[in-house]
């Protein structure tokens, strides 16, 4: 037996909740890892040469392998929210206890803003040390021709479609992809949520993704990042929840409430005439 299996046996937490949120700090500490890792690539190499190494293109892709590996490294324990948003929906639609949801969401807080410190110590070197120029390498800011009533909806609505891709997705009645395949597939939706509505507000869709490097930024640039574009600090909060819980009523309304009962199917009645 090796000494992390020993290290188990002694000292292993067995508290179900506690698993869960250290399981989600893992995960949303690699969300963050990769996802603003590339911003930050990005905004130092123009700094340093005036031209940027990553692309728009690029950052999507960051956060694409963050949300994938995000989900491999916890979504046997937790199920793998990596997102607060997620996690209110599920507890609303009764797929989490919710006892369970403090732990998740302080997980995914720390997990966020521990990553976003080592981000920032790690590129110290390429930041010019003033928020004008490296603000936003962490938190979402909303486009210039975004109005706050843009930036909420369009946060509401990438918070949707998240939640209707997961549900169905994750729902063993549809199509049922195959669970080792689930974290790249959710990659890809955040991907293409990223492609289709990234400039508005910079597709957060995930308040632990932005509040905890928001508020590291607040530390080290002082308050301009809440209050910069009208205090819009709030709208990658509030606008993902309410997305995430109508993503989830929709799929069910829409599919999982019709799917057919265990026993029809048992009795091998066809479609057309289970009424």
């Amino acid at each position: 037996m090796g000494w992390p299996e020993r290290l188990a046996e002694k000292a292993g937490i067995r508290n179900v909740a506690v698993r869960c949120m250290l399981a989600e700090m893992l995960g949303t500490f690699l969300l963050v890892s990769f996802g603003d890792g590339s911003v930050a690539q990005m905004v130092t190499t123009k700094n340093a040469s005036g031209v940027a190494l990553n692309s728009y293109l690029s950052v999507n892709w960051g956060f694409f392998c963050g949300i994938s590996f995000g989900v491999y490294a916890c979504g046997g324990i937790s199920g793998g929210h990596i997102n607060p948003a997620v996690t209110l929906a599920m507890a609303i639609i009764g797929r989490l206890e919710w006892y369970k949801v403090p732990f998740y969401f302080l997980g995914q807080y720390i997990g966020a803003f521990l990553a976003s410190v080592l981000i920032y110590c790690i590129y110290l070197g390429g930041l010019k040390g003033d928020f004008a120029s490296d603000g936003g390498i962490w938190a979402t800011q909303r486009g210039a021709f975004t109005t706050t009533g843009m930036a909420f909806g369009d946060q509401i609505f990438g918070a949707f479609l998240l939640v209707v891709c997961v549900m169905a997705l994750t729902d063993s009645k549809n199509m049922g992809p195959h669970k080792g395949l689930l974290p790249i597939l959710v990659g890809f939706v955040v991907f293409g949520v990223g492609l289709s509505f990234g400039t508005n507000a910079g597709f957060a869709i995930n308040p632990a993704r932005d509040f905890g490097p928001r508020l590291m930024e607040a530390i080290v640039y002082g308050g301009e990042t809440f209050s910069k574009g009208d205090y819009y600090f709030w709208i990658p909060i509030l606008g993902p929840h309410i997305g995430a819980i109508l993503g989830a009523i929709v799929y069910i309304f829409f599919v999982e409430m019709h799917h057919p009962s265990e026993e029809l199917t048992q009795k091998g009645i066809p479609m057309d005439q289970r009424i």
